[in-house]
């Protein structure tokens, strides 16, 4: 009867375990991923003309949105005066950054914001130019923001130049960009002008992984709480006959300080630049949208088109995801036509409060923007 009695009680006791733990486990979440079945490029919707931003003299380029505290949608984008305006006509040096590839020394930050997620959206201000001190990292141009909402604050990510040795003055500018951040506790903190300029970058090259420039960031908290950065670089410390790399970097807090990770892509084949890089909770993986530089298919047949990639834990074993066209140079207008774009960059994704894809902004042109084509942004529905 004793004997009974004992074998009755460790029954009990297991059973209590066992619903124990399958308690448990049902309370963590769900960290396994799913299929990669994320398709950008059927989801795009039409674009009307209140989803474009244009303004006259002015190179319009890459566009950055969050909804802010105000339930308001908050843009913070690229953009320089067209030909030579705002250069030194006296300095034929300076003719190296007319028109288009003003960008490299006089691009500033503006604000604009809207009612509505894909706008009409309309300068309201410019937030951040070069510094314009010498031996300042960041003393020529402001460009490629970034803009997000981490734990009730904003961090506006962005690049800036500075002169590095090279006999050609192009390339001693493009070789001095490095990454920045720039933190307020809100969107009128930005445009009022209230936060503190960085004395250091964020990520400049390292000269044995990354050379000659790091540029184009995107941040993302992962399911373990830190934060991940996407950005670009180069395979060779000269910028001539080398191809663009991928790297991520991780930091504790969103202003880091952050640390080299791994590679995304170093190899020829997968040269691309421009990533959108964010966790997708639904399907439990990371996942990147960059502009293709190459025709072999690896990401995508046309040159400038838009790839999707996809990590599970957004460091190891990037690859083209299933889905892999995002889309090729071109949107389809709220008429029915399809519109051919010269190019087609800087996507940016908006997302809402779920972790759901709204918009998807690019900065494009019609025609050679290096030929005095009007450039502008796009901000194409994500249905």
């Amino acid at each position: 009867m004793m004997r009974s009695m004992r074998s009755m009680r460790r029954f009990a006791i297991v059973v209590g375990l066992l619903a124990w733990l399958t308690a448990c486990e049902s309370a963590l979440p769900d960290s396994q991923p799913r299929p990669d079945d994320l398709d950008l490029g059927a989801r795009m919707g039409k674009v009307s003309s209140e989803n474009i931003l244009r303004e006259p003299g002015w190179h319009v380029w890459g566009a950055s949105v969050v909804r802010g505290e105000d339930g308001r949608y908050h843009m913070f984008y690229a953009r320089w005066p067209e030909g030579m305006v705002g250069r030194d006509p006296g300095d034929p040096a300076d003719k190296r950054f007319m028109g288009m590839s003003g960008w490299l020394k006089y691009s500033e930050i503006a604000y604009a914001s809207s009612d509505r997620p894909l706008g009409p959206y309309k300068h309201q201000a410019t937030i951040l130019k070069g510094s314009g001190r010498e031996g300042d990292w960041d003393q020529f141009t402001a460009h490629n923001p970034h803009i997000k909402q981490f734990g009730g604050r904003y961090y506006l990510y962005y690049v800036a130049n500075h002169r590095v040795p090279d006999k050609d003055l192009w390339y001693s500018h493009v070789g001095g960009q490095c990454i920045g951040v720039l933190v307020a506790d809100s969107i009128a903190d930005f445009v009022q002008g209230d936060f503190k300029r960085p004395d250091q970058p964020l990520i400049r090259p390292d000269g044995s992984r990354t050379f000659h420039r790091t540029v184009n960031p995107s941040v993302t908290q992962g399911p373990d709480g830190r934060y991940y950065m996407m950005f670009k670089s180069y395979s060779k410390k000269s910028g001539r006959g080398g191809n663009m790399t991928h790297w991520i970097a991780v930091a504790p807090k969103p202003a880091g300080p952050f640390r080299m990770e791994g590679k995304v892509f170093t190899a020829a084949a997968f040269a691309a630049e421009d990533p959108y890089l964010w966790f997708d909770q639904e399907r439990q993986r990371f996942y990147a949208v960059v502009k293709n530089f190459k025709r072999n298919g690896a990401l995508a047949r046309q040159h400038g088109a838009l790839a999707l990639i996809t990590s599970v834990d957004g460091v190891h074993a990037w690859e083209p995801a299933r889905h892999r066209l995002v889309s090729n140079r071109r949107y389809v207008d709220d008429q029915d036509q399809e519109r051919s774009l010269s190019h087609m960059e800087r996507p940016q994704l908006l997302m809402n409060a779920q972790g759901r894809i709204e918009g998807l902004f690019v900065a494009a042109s019609y025609g050679n923007p290096w030929k005095g084509a009007a450039t502008f942004n796009i901000h194409v529905p994500i249905d």
